[in-house]
């Protein structure tokens, strides 16, 4: 870990206000992060915050290329209708160059924590079976494989099913 990184300057905070300065950045990072095609654009993002809920992580301090205020993890959620305390990841992820530094454990962690305040008991996510890295983050957390779909999001596009209950 960098000397100049600090986990004391990221705080963890759930988006309640559609703001197109938001928006924008959180749809450059789902580009960078996800690629253009599984990416959310500006006309879902805010139906994201206000309909699901956007957990993010945030730089407090500025260092190096990195502004303070910025967004650098992102939690998407959507709760399941006909089970209301079950909630789905629809995308997570730690801007690349702050991977591999706490911060995805960090955000996860404190989402956890919201959603059980929310009565929350279950949470929902499908992975590439080949990210390891993630799928090693989500099993510290206890999630669990429970169920594999080929072609899910299309062709050669699998995915393994996760829970957790919390």
């Amino acid at each position: 870990m960098p000397a100049e990184f600090d986990m004391e300057n990221i705080s963890i905070r759930v988006l309640n206000d559609i703001n197109p300065d938001i928006t924008l950045e959180l749809k450059k990072l789902e580009i960078s992060n996800l690629g253009r095609i599984a990416s959310i654009n500006e006309w879902v993002i805010p139906v994201f915050i206000k309909y699901g809920k956007v957990i993010v992580a945030v730089k407090n301090s500025s260092s190096g290329l990195e502004e303070k205020g910025k967004i650098i993890g992102v939690n998407e959620l959507l709760r399941k209708w006909d089970e209301p305390e079950t909630v789905f990841i629809h995308s997570f992820y730690v801007k690349k160059s702050f991977r591999e530094k706490g911060i995805g454990s960090l955000l996860l962690k404190e989402s956890i924590k919201i959603l059980k305040e929310e009565k929350v008991r279950k949470i929902e996510l499908t992975v590439d079976p080949k990210n390891l890295l993630a799928i090693r983050l989500y099993e510290k957390f206890n999630f669990k494989k429970t169920d594999y779909f080929e072609d899910l999001y299309g062709h050669g596009i699998h995915r393994d099913l996760m829970i957790c209950r919390i």
